[in-house]
């Protein structure tokens, strides 16, 4: 096999601390790799986007308690919906955003079975 697939496969076998074995870390390691990688700048401004819509919808939560007119409670209860709309938003992009290496570790043990099947000595 050449070099590459001999990197592939030490990438693999390495489990990362990994306490299940399968490759596959745990949500709070996908966190927190999140804040050391090279994409540590978008991980922040989805949080910070998702705080502050989550703070919108707090504020808008407490505005419809306050209000004391019908009409305000509708504005206040449009504005919690608008929130959180945007706050799902930007957990479902960020929860994607998790997902990618994941994928990507999929994609490279295809490789590696694709290169197993086309030199089977070199195992």
């Amino acid at each position: 096999m050449t070099d590459f697939d001999d990197a592939i496969r030490h990438a693999l076998n390495d489990d990362g601390g990994d306490p299940g074995g399968d490759g596959t870390p745990s949500v709070p390691q996908m966190i927190l790799d999140g804040f050391r990688g090279q994409f540590r700048a978008m991980t922040l401004f989805a949080w910070m986007k998702m705080s502050a819509t989550l703070g919108i919808c707090c504020l808008a939560g407490v505005g419809f308690f306050l209000a004391e007119s019908t009409r305000a409670q509708i504005a206040w209860s449009a504005v919690f919906t608008i929130g959180f709309v945007g706050f799902a938003m930007w957990w479902i992009w960020y929860w994607m955003f998790l997902n990618r290496n994941a994928t990507l570790r999929e994609i490279k043990r295809l490789e590696l079975q694709v290169a197993q099947m086309r030199d089977p000595a070199g195992v």
